[in-house]
């Protein structure tokens, strides 16, 4: 393959057998299907073909950043969709405030990717210097390209392409960024285009790929020159504009200009909102929230009530909430970052967890639901703190991003003289007052001081703050004599052991001018913290959160990043079921224990049902005559097994003398043919805290036999009777039979170190 890449490399032709496509087409949503211009034709490349074209792409994303302006946000690295409707919002809320005329235009494209010339995709990438060996590289995957259309099964005759970039291709959409990048130039530069002013900064421009939106101030004299340098523009890169989708929204504009432009420009003028990037766009605030919070409640509620109709086992309807329901919220959340009305949140978490629970009374607390996997909850959304997180995640990528996104500049302008950066950082008391903030600011500012101590350590004062932020509270500080030293935050001043001394601090950052009197102004103020012991640190300095800031990696998944943190206790309380574990078996249980049991259920079984008889255990899932008692005033609280002792959990479970007698079954079971020494302890066999010196291949074929016992106990559980060895061995034999038929479905070949050759040796025994 390596020598069939650099022959394409080199010749810049390819065989045409490559370079053929099936093309199918998926009908656009909202749209009518009986037209063929509502379909996206996706093209179905060689695979040998689509490698090639991402090694060219990884060669080129790197350089996008660069070469194409920031407010083109579409397949560029570091930039993200929601960077533009964020922006949009800030502009939204600036035009509100000074009541200027403003008109966005999303300008719909005519099959945009389709068709882009080839002449002029290489004229830019000729203008943008890129090597010429390079450019006939990519112009390979163009030398004789066909496609056939896959519909109903049967294919088309072949088709000779002459034009486009292919949607389906790595390479396209980078290509697509870079030829539309003069078009928005011509824009940008344009003197007669006229955009919103926030500040000293204009806005006239927006594009996710070929979703463009303008923003204009003076659209009598701005539409006529638009036009013109779109039908230019068209003329050499074949790009076209659709007039009657292009959709219009106005306000503060005069009844004789909104005529003027009705008349004279036939676009798809709306009243109250327009659409863009998935997001409902509206002047008014209030609408804007009905339009996207409100209608993604009132989804959200109907999908609920859908799918309840459907058979779901209880794992899987929270499996179902995190993979399908979660992903919308987040991107409304991270995409329109506004305060939610007090009940949005819980209407919504009401609605999930009904769904969850079969609008049954919940059996298992909503704190060990959405507490993580690794610590024993099942991750269940909380939707209030992934709503903080979003905003938490913007917050972190205007602190630590360089260069900073486009929807920054009005907030960094509103605060001014004021630095973000270092404001940000001080505590409340400290922080210098700002007047006639943008709603997003203010908004972002009120989430940190609320969650600054789940994501920060060391408090009030957080070690991530930078130097120059000590110059809103220390007099005549000058932070230049210490930055041009290398030291920038105030984590520079300790070492592991604690606060530095000065002569550790000058030898440590080659320090040779005088600057004592300085350092005791820094000691001086963080002593008012209680912040200069010479301690050991008892934890890391810096957070994840304030790792990212400091050092923006690119990595990183600030909104899970931010979420994890205000989801993680300090120290690690333990959850009810937990401590009535312990109380029940008369233990106490280690924190690390407790971790190391949750942390091995994860990726334990590929049947859901053990996972879920797993948990259901654990969180006490079930009802016992004890429990029922208390239901019923002629309740009986018996063990419906041996009618002798009152049946609380611990007796269904453990106590119970016939099922002592099948746990002693059991341990003497494993012991036979695992040849481990195992006791019958509840801790091992109930909570599966195993011993240390059990291997990992063991303790999970220990696990599946012992979930699958708990299995057979819950279906005998209102039975006098138990189920024996035999019906256990049966039953593991099927779940052994049902994860060999997902192997073999997942093409995953038998291995001699799986947990299950252990079972299938001793039963060839």
């Amino acid at each position: 393959m390596l020598a069939l890449f650099n022959h394409l490399f080199d010749s810049g032709t390819a065989p045409p057998e490559l370079l053929k496509a099936s093309i199918v087409t998926i009908p656009k949503p909202g749209k009518d299907p009986t037209l063929c211009s509502n379909y996206r034709p996706i093209s179905l490349l060689n695979v040998d073909i689509k490698i090639y074209a991402k090694i060219l792409a990884n060669r080129v994303a790197p350089l996008l950043p660069k070469l194409v302006a920031d407010d083109q946000v579409g397949f560029i690295q570091g930039r993200q969709g929601t960077d533009n409707t964020v922006r949009l919002l800030n502009i939204i809320d600036g035009v509100g405030r000074d009541t200027t005329p403003c008109l966005l235009l999303s300008l719909d494209a005519e099959k945009a990717f389709d068709r882009l010339s080839w002449l002029f995709l290489r004229h830019v990438l000729l203008k943008f210097n890129f090597p010429l060996p390079f450019i006939e590289a990519v112009f390979t995957l163009y030398s004789s390209p066909t496609a056939q259309v896959l519909n109903a099964g049967f294919l088309s005759d072949t088709i000779t392409i002459t034009n486009g970039t292919r949607q389906g291709c790595p390479l396209s959409p980078l290509l697509y960024a870079l030829a539309l990048e003069p078009l928005a130039q011509a824009i940008r530069a344009d003197s007669e285009i006229t955009g919103v002013h926030i500040g000293p900064t204009e806005s006239r421009i927006s594009l996710f790929a070929d979703d463009i939106l303008l923003t204009l101030t003076d659209p009598v004299k701005s539409i006529p020159q638009l036009h013109h340098l779109l039908n230019q523009y068209g003329k050499v890169s074949y790009h076209q504009i659709n007039v009657a989708k292009t959709q219009a929204l106005g306000t503060h504009l005069s009844p004789t200009d909104l005529t003027y432009l009705r008349t004279t420009y036939k676009y798809d003028w709306r009243a109250v909102y327009l659409t863009y990037l998935g997001i409902k766009i509206s002047f008014s605030r209030p609408t804007l929230y009905r339009l996207n919070y409100g209608a993604m409640l009132s989804t959200i509620k109907e999908l609920c009530w859908r799918w309840a109709r459907f058979e779901f086992s209880w794992l899987g309807r929270i499996a179902v909430i995190k993979m399908s329901i979660l992903p919308k919220l987040l991107y409304l959340f991270r995409a329109l970052p506004v305060s939610p009305h007090p009940t949005f949140v819980k209407t919504l978490q009401t609605a999930i967890n009904q769904f969850v629970w079969r609008r049954r009374r919940p059996r298992v607390g909503f704190r060990v639901l959405s507490t993580s996997v690794v610590q024993g909850g099942l991750g269940l959304p909380n939707l209030l703190l992934y709503h903080k997180a979003a905003l938490m995640a913007l917050l972190s990528s205007a602190l630590a991003v360089s260069p900073v996104p486009q929807w920054t500049l009005p907030i960094f302008q509103a605060i001014s003289p004021f630095k973000l950066a270092d404001i940000i950082w001080l505590p409340k008391h400290i922080r210098p007052r700002l007047h006639d903030l943008l709603p997003l600011i203010t908004l972002l500012i009120r989430t940190w001081d609320a969650m600054r101590g789940q994501l920060c350590h060391y408090h009030p004062l957080h070690l991530a703050t930078p130097i120059t932020a000590l110059t809103h509270k220390i007099p005549n500080f000058d932070a230049r004599h210490w930055t041009a030293h290398g030291l920038s935050r105030l984590v520079d001043f300790y070492s592991p052991r604690g606060f530095m001394p000065y002569a550790a601090l000058s030898e440590r950052y080659n320090i040779a001018r005088p600057l004592q009197f300085s350092y005791l102004q820094v000691k001086t103020l963080l002593a008012k913290y209680d912040m200069t012991g010479s301690d050991r640190l008892t934890r890391p300095a810096l957070s994840p959160f304030e790792t990212y800031c400091v050092s923006p990696y690119t990595p990183a998944r600030l909104l899970s990043l931010c979420y994890k943190l205000m989801t993680t206790s300090d120290p690690v309380q333990k959850c009810r079921f937990q401590v009535m574990w312990e109380r029940d078996l008369n233990t106490t249980i280690s924190p690390e224990q407790w971790a190391e049991s949750f942390r091995g259920d994860r990726g334990k079984f590929k049947s859901a049902s053990l996972h879920e008889a797993r948990k259901k255990l654990l969180y006490r899932w079930y009802l016992t005559p004890d429990k029922l008692s208390h239901f019923s005033t002629s309740g009986n609280s018996t063990c419906w097994r041996c009618s002798a002792t009152r049946g609380s959990f611990v007796h269904m479970w453990w106590q119970c003398p016939p099922l002592q007698i099948f746990w002693q079954d059991i341990v003497v079971f494993l012991n036979k043919f695992l040849g481990t020494a195992l006791s019958p302890d509840p801790q091992i066999l109930l909570l599966q805290i195993f011993p240390k010196g059990m291997s990992t291949t063991q303790r999970k074929l220990v696990a599946h036999i012992l979930t699958s016992a708990y299995t057979l106990i819950a279906s005998h559980w209102r039975s006098p009777s138990l189920p024996t060895m035999n019906d256990l061995k049966s039953r593991v034999g099927e779940v052994r039979s049902l994860d060999a038929l997902a192997d073999s479905i997942a093409g995953i070949p038998f291995s001699t170190r799986n947990h299950w050759h252990i079972w299938d040796v001793y039963l060839n025994i």
